[in-house]
This record gives C-alpha cells, sequence and structure tokens, in this order.
C-alpha cells in the first residue's frame, strides 16, 4: 500500500466542501477557511489538510506562492474555484510586474473576513473598496493598529490579531454569504482588456512607496475608467505629473537620435534636440535661485570645487545640438531614461530583453505612440536632472536642506502610458515622483 494511500485512510475528511458562496477566493482565502471551518491548530494542518506551515512563516505570502498548497486544496476540495488564483489574469497593467507588488501587505473587507473570504481583487492597485460592502479595505487591526500580517506568523489561526482581535466568524464561516459573482468577472474582463492599453514602466529596482504609488497611478474601481485629479500627496511624498496630447497624431519620426547616448545604462553626456534647451535651462536657472548669495558669490570664484559644480548646471549648445550632463541622475530614473530612449529610437543593445522588444512594438503600433514617448522621455529627464544637481549642491551647500522648498530629494520614477482603442480618447501618460525615506 503506497504512502498517499495510507495517509487517505488515516486521515479525516475536512469538512467546508461548499464553496458556491466563495467567487474568486484567493488560495489564502480558501486555506484560511479550510482552517477556521474545521477548528484546526497549526499542529493539526499536517494531519487533516496534508499541509505544514512553520511557526513564524507568513501565512498569507506562502499561501499565495506554493503550488504545493493550492494543489492539496484543490485535491481537498474539487469543487473549490482556483481559475482566479494567479495575478496575471487580475494585473490590469502591461509590461512586467514591478518587483515586490505581490509583497505588499494584506487588504482585508472587514465584513468579508467574517466568512474568511479574501480575493486578489483586494490586492489590486486603486481597489480600496469591497465591491460588495462598501467597505474600506484595511491592512492594520482596528484594535491595535499593527499589521495583519503579524497574526499570521504567531501561533494562532489566520485572521486573528497578535492582540487576540478575531476577524473571523466561526458560524459566518461554516453558512457562507452570497455574493454577485459578476463584479468579480466584471473586473477581470476589464483587465484583460486594460492591459492593451495601458503600460506601465516601474522602477527597476524595489521601491518602499510602491503600494501608495500603484494606488495613485490607478484608481480605478471594478472596470471604470476613471484618473484621480490628485497632483500630489499631501505630505510630499508623491509628485505627479500628466501629459495628454490633444488630438491623435500620425506616426513622426522622434526628435532624438538614435545616437544621444541615453540608452547607454550610464552615466555619461546626452545629445539631446536643440528644442528643448528653453527647457533644461529655466531648470539651471531656477537651482541657481535657490541658492544663497554667500554662494553665489563663492561660485563666481573661479578653481573651487563649488564653481566647477556650478558650472555643470547650465547645458551646453554647440549648433544644434544640446548636450546635458547625466553624472547627477539618480541610478534608477537613468536607467528608466536608458528604457525609454531605446524604445523611442528602436535601438539595439547587446542584452536587450524580450520585454523591451514588446514594449517597442507596443508604443510603435499607436499612431501617437513615439509622439507621447518622447514627451515623457523629455519630462522625466527635466525632473530627473533637476533633483540630481540639486543632491549634488546640497553636498556643498548644506544651508539647502533647511527650507522645504530647496531641500534635495531622491525620487524614484513611475511612468503609465495610456494608448487607447477608442478615437473619442487621447493618448496620455503619468509621470509619479516617489519620494525615498530619509531624503525629507
Amino acid at each position: 500500500m503506497g504512502s498517499s494511500e495510507t495517509f487517505r485512510m488515516a486521515s479525516p475528511k475536512p469538512l467546508g466542501e461548499d464553496w458556491s458562496t466563495y467567487p474568486g477566493i484567493s488560495s489564502y482565502g480558501a486555506l484560511r477557511r479550510a482552517w477556521r471551518v474545521n477548528a484546526l491548530q497549526r499542529a493539526d494542518l499536517g494531519s487533516v489538510l496534508g499541509i505544514t506551515v512553520h511557526r513564524g512563516e507568513d501565512l498569507y505570502s506562502r499561501a499565495l506562492s506554493s503550488d504545493a498548497i493550492r494543489k492539496r486544496l484543490r485535491d481537498l476540495f474539487p469543487t473549490l474555484d482556483d481559475q482566479s488564483w494567479n495575478y496575471e489574469g487580475w494585473w490590469p497593467l502591461g509590461g512586467p510586474l514591478p518587483p515586490g507588488t505581490f509583497s505588499r501587505a494584506l487588504r482585508e473587507c472587514p465584513q468579508c473576513a467574517l466568512t474568511s473570504y479574501h480575493t486578489l481583487l483586494f490586492q489590486m492597485p486603486g481597489v480600496t473598496e469591497c465591491p460588495w460592502h462598501g467597505c474600506r479595505l484595511i491592512s492594520d487591526c482596528v484594535r491595535c493598529e499593527l499589521p495583519l500580517q503579524a497574526g499570521l506568523r504567531e501561533d494562532r489561526p489566520p485572521g486573528q490579531c497578535v492582540c487576540g482581535h478575531d476577524l473571523v466568524n466561526f458560524v459566518s464561516t461554516v453558512t457562507g454569504e452570497t455574493r454577485d459573482a459578476s463584479r468579480i468577472q466584471r473586473y477581470l474582463s476589464w483587465a484583460a482588456q486594460a492591459r492593451g492599453r495601458y503600460w506601465l514602466l516601474a522602477p527597476e529596482q524595489h521601491d518602499p512607496r510602491a503600494t501608495l504609488a500603484l494606488d495613485f497611478l490607478l484608481p480605478n474601481r471594478w472596470g471604470e475608467e476613471s484618473q484621480s485629479s490628485h497632483a500630489c500627496s499631501k505630505d510630499g511624498s508623491l509628485l505627479r505629473e500628466e501629459i495628454k496630447l490633444e488630438r491623435e497624431h500620425r506616426s513622426v519620426a522622434p526628435c532624438l537620435s538614435k545616437k544621444s547616448g541615453l540608452e547607454a545604462f550610464r552615466p555619461g553626456i546626452a545629445c539631446l534636440p536643440i528644442g528643448w534647451a528653453p527647457g533644461f535651462r529655466a531648470v539651471g536657472l531656477n537651482l541657481l535661485k535657490l541658492l544663497p548669495l554667500e554662494a553665489r558669490r563663492e561660485a563666481a570664484l573661479a578653481g573651487t570645487e563649488l564653481a566647477w559644480t556650478m558650472s555643470t548646471l547650465p547645458v551646453m549648445t554647440v549648433g544644434n545640438t544640446l548636450f546635458l550632463q547625466t553624472e547627477c541622475f539618480e541610478r534608477t530614473t537613468l536607467r528608466l531614461v536608458a528604457r525609454l530612449a531605446s524604445s523611442l529610437c528602436a535601438s539595439s543593445t547587446s542584452r536587450r530583453p524580450p520585454i523591451a522588444d514588446e514594449f517597442s512594438r507596443w508604443i510603435r503600433g499607436h499612431p501617437s505612440g513615439t509622439l507621447i514617448l518622447e514627451q515623457v522621455l523629455k519630462r522625466v529627464l527635466m525632473r530627473g536632472y533637476s533633483d540630481g544637481a540639486r543632491v549634488v549642491l546640497g553636498r556643498h551647500i548644506p544651508s539647502l536642506y533647511d527650507g522645504p522648498r530647496s531641500r534635495p530629494a531622491v525620487r524614484f520614477p513611475w511612468v503609465l502610458i495610456h494608448l487607447p482603442v477608442e478615437a473619442r480618447d487621447k493618448p496620455a501618460a503619468t509621470i509619479l515622483w516617489t519620494r525615498q525615506a530619509g531624503t525629507f
């Protein structure tokens, strides 16, 4: 007799076969309901469910990522709907998933949690309320304000906080709650369409403000295509820029040269269109105005280190070319600039990832794609140059840190490009800058 057959004979059949009122439930929600409806202790998981979860593990992250747990849940409950257990179906944007996107904080509807229900819809950017109850989603305990995930690492049932407050009700978990499954299908259908219209270019490194950035970038609810009107967050941690084309344009060759130097993924001297010069000169003049009078006088003295730094602020024009030093750019911004420039000019690199080619085909498949991309590149360059130069100046002039207007800041850029199918909608882009902690 095989070991698997021995296990089936020795193990009691778990309760909870009816999943008809749990449309779109996540694998974490399914594990939690199986755990709670059978009133199990952590030590009982192996004997009753055939699942092992060690103390200290993040049950939420493990349940969503473990193929072994998901397969075991399917075997135990054949009627369980597992069609919506993968993030890809819910994700409404083109492009690779941002680093650390789905290690984000667990979000719950307090009413749904009574029945142990959880869906990946709650984890999507812009979804801040439950579509069934209208409750605002929570990620912290309502009693002690600790993150909900804190209790999942302790020797206690999932849904119960370390302070003892329990989101789950046993009777409600047994009986379930009738939910309109069409709301799930509506969102999934919209997400599939949106992936062909929106493309997200996220920072290549983990951004601690990723969750906040995603909620600001895509505040859509149940498929309603509406962008947030917020220009920035109240605490200054987010800075939002909008680019909109008044009408569609036919494909035109970009102004940026294929040999601009921006696509090199390393600092250097970039060759830019001469028409961009006024904007960069304005940035340089504004930076000079931030300096105190004493610093301006010191900058005028030849041979000083500050004088050399100041000499790099005004951009240089030679003939019909604008030259810009990118040494001062924050590296995350510079890498995004390289990705944009590479796709705009269709230049090839020795290690060009397939996703870059996919983005280039997507952007060039729309009549206004290259135009909106060039506008995005110009705007990212100007903001990245302004922030980077201010950080460099701050090393020589500490007084810049005294005022909120002149204070240097490190920001990571997020870019969301919208290329609509309908003629009545115009191409647009949103650039969101997240101010990093420790740079206030």
